[in-house]
């Protein structure tokens, strides 16, 4: 992925800082216009994916997967799927096994180990 781009920088100075080796740029969580809640286009996503240098993208569009699917064709970075497990506790997923598997990725990010 190349790197981010000056105006990026400007507005986000965290991308201007080198990344450890291994490191990748992650957005775990962006809506498109498919999602119902916001109104950024395929356009406006490649845009900023390539402004910020962003190495995977995780389209968590509410109800919807076509953000996704139209975008890993186009992006030069891989594309997720995300869920919103707690948006959805109680109506598509059992609230119980959500808070346990919650649990289980914040222990997980506290000791920087994997929890599995």
């Amino acid at each position: 992925m190349p790197a981010p781009q000056p105006d990026a920088i400007e507005r986000h100075p965290h991308l201007a800082e080198p990344l450890p080796p291994g490191w990748v740029r992650v957005d775990l969580h962006t809506h498109t216009m498919w999602s119902g809640d916001s109104s950024t286009t395929p356009d406006e996503v490649e845009e900023a994916v390539i402004a910020c240098g962003i190495d995977v993208l995780c389209i968590t569009d509410h109800n919807a997967v076509r953000g996704a699917q139209d975008l890993a064709a186009r992006l030069p970075c891989r594309v997720i799927v995300g869920e919103e497990l707690r948006t959805h506790a109680g109506t598509q997923f059992d609230p119980t096994a959500v808070e346990a598997l919650i649990g289980v990725v914040e222990r997980g990010a506290t000791t920087g180990r994997p929890t599995g």
